[in-house]
């Protein structure tokens, strides 16, 4: 039987980052997954990225112009150098063009590839004057006439102007993305660019996460008397997503021990390379607290860290082979699992998970192993900014008090400030959905004034 735990918030934290560490220590890599480009943001590159081609792949042009053969003007350093040319055929984007003869200008749209022979563009805007057309213009290209009618007059250009010369950007063979990146927006782009289709990347770490309770309904239904909706499986769910991590949310248990056993391990078999299972509820000092009554025999450890909200907490890992009431619990587990169990109020979950949970698995999603790095990555000092001077805030003696708060940045020197929403009491959902940080109040606080400096935590920050 595992014994009731008293933690302090950084102890617990230790312990779980322990957890994490020692569950991803044991697990080999699985295969890397082909994703089409219009999916891999956000997704963990499993190997480097060779450009096949380069960019860009031709000779184009990066203005609205004329090409011309920079041999065919008076040789001559005056900055009115000039020559008047016939036209050769219009070069659109997306046409390969004829070679240009010496003593022509080809009109050419930005982006089109240069003709062979031509060594510079003349953007239209500098035309020096025209025959057929006005000078700043292109003329009529609906029919051959301007072939034979119009003339343009240019000035002599540096050679290379205005060419953007393939490879220019990248060169085929260059490696564009290394392994273990996290794909943005901006790197799928470039994929694209090169024309490459499909990326391997990682596989997607999948968390379980297990809401319990009689009480608690699916958003939707009709609410019974005395019962509330499930929200924190779809905030916990909507935090995963958001870093990365799969959510398999685990339809909402009764308050029976059986029923969460046999739903954990349904889970467990139809997800058996699952990271962790997040679960609420059921672990306080209530009569019907199922996930302390199931979890504890498989060597769960349950009690209480010294904060508000959020006091009852329970973590553990658990193996392939944990046992309970003569059977395995996790028969179909090919990994140890991290298990992290909240209390079931909605704040002190989100609370927890935020403090406890996010900055490990935003971490393991990028493909960091320095976890405890990524836990003292995610605080920040703020100044603390209260309606009167006179005013201050407290913390319990024995407790460190988590409040919602709002950070801002001061225009005058870029220190952040932060406002406290709300009070400190656990049941204010609203105060936290307007809320961008929690705001540490150190146990045994008398009194915080304005101006003092807190440590925040930046929500939806990992």
């Amino acid at each position: 039987m595992a014994q009731n735990f008293r933690r302090s918030v950084a102890q617990h934290r230790e312990e779980i980052v322990r957890i994490f560490a020692s569950v991803l220590e044991g697990r080999s890599g699985r295969p890397a997954e082909l994703v089409s480009v219009y999916d891999a943001a956000a997704r963990l590159t499993a190997e480097a990225t060779v450009a096949r081609n380069s960019l860009p792949a031709f000779d184009n042009s990066q203005m609205d112009g004329y090409a011309v053969r920079v041999d065919d003007f008076p040789e001559s350093r005056a900055e009115s150098a000039s020559a008047t040319f016939h036209l050769a055929p219009v070069i659109p984007a997306g046409t390969h063009p004829v070679a240009l003869a010496p003593g022509f200008a080809a009109p050419i749209m930005t982006g089109a590839m240069v003709p062979e022979g031509a060594t510079a563009i003349i953007p239209i805007e500098a035309v020096i004057s025209a025959v057929g057309t006005e000078p700043h213009s292109f003329p009529d290209f609906s029919n051959d006439d301007y072939l034979e009618t119009v003339t343009v007059t240019l000035p002599r250009p540096p050679r290379g102007q205005f060419i953007r010369s393939a490879g220019s950007d990248v060169a085929a063979g260059t490696v564009v993305i290394e392994a273990g990146t996290v794909l943005t927006p901006r790197h799928v782009g470039l994929l694209a660019a090169l024309g490459i289709a499909e990326i391997a990347v990682q596989p997607r770490t999948e968390v379980l996460v297990l809401a319990t309770g009689d009480e608690v309904q699916a958003p939707g239904e009709t609410l019974k008397p005395g019962h509330i909706y499930d929200s924190n499986s779809a905030f916990l769910s909507a935090a995963l997503h958001e870093i990365g991590v799969i959510p398999v949310r685990v339809s909402v248990s009764s308050d029976t021990v059986a029923e969460f056993e046999r739903r954990l391990e349904e889970a467990l078999a139809a997800h058996p390379n699952a990271l962790a299972a997040l679960t609420t509820g059921g672990i306080s000092k209530g009569a019907f607290e199922v996930v302390k009554v199931a979890l504890e025999r498989s060597g769960i450890e349950f009690g209480s860290v010294a904060m508000q909200p959020g006091g009852p907490q329970g973590c553990g890992i658990l193996e392939p082979s944990a046992r309970h009431s003569g059977e395995h619990f996790a028969d179909h587990a090919v990994h140890p699992v991290a298990v992290i169990s909240f209390p079931g109020n909605p704040v002190s979950t989100a609370i927890s998970f935020e403090i406890f949970v996010r900055p490990l698995l935003a971490a393991i999603a990028r493909g960091e192993t320095t976890l405890n790095a990524a836990m003292q990555r995610a605080h920040h000092q703020a100044i603390l900014q209260l309606d009167s001077p006179e005013l201050s805030v407290t913390s319990p003696p024995s407790k460190s008090q988590w409040r919602r708060g709002v950070v801002s940045t001061d225009p005058a020197n870029g220190e952040r400030l932060v406002q406290l929403l709300g009070s400190e009491q656990s049941h204010l959902v609203f105060a936290l959905a307007q809320a961008n940080a929690l705001v540490n109040i150190p146990e045994g606080t008398a009194e915080a004034h304005h101006g003092d400096t807190l440590t925040v935590m930046m929500l939806e920050e990992g």
